[in-house]
């Protein structure tokens, strides 16, 4: 996901329009709500490294729940 420099907004990918040659570009980033568009010139991937997260104890949490002091406290704050 990409966001425009301008505006912060997220950017779309769009097909290129008019006149186009083996140079040019097929696709663009463009921005919908201010005038920025930038030429996408080469293949873009990005390779991310995702780690497994630990598995919460279901026992523990219900414990945690059941104790008077958050019984309490949610009470004082309805």
């Amino acid at each position: 996901m990409f966001f425009c420099p301008y505006c912060g907004n997220t950017l779309l990918i769009e097909k290129a329009t008019g006149r186009s040659t083996s140079t040019d570009s097929v696709y663009r980033w463009v921005c919908k709500t201010c005038p920025y568009v930038c030429n996408i010139k080469s293949e873009m991937h990005f390779d991310m490294k995702l780690e497994k997260k630990e598995v919460d104890d279901k026992d523990n949490l219900a414990n945690d729940y059941d104790d008077e002091e958050h019984a309490t406290l949610g009470a004082r704050n309805i």
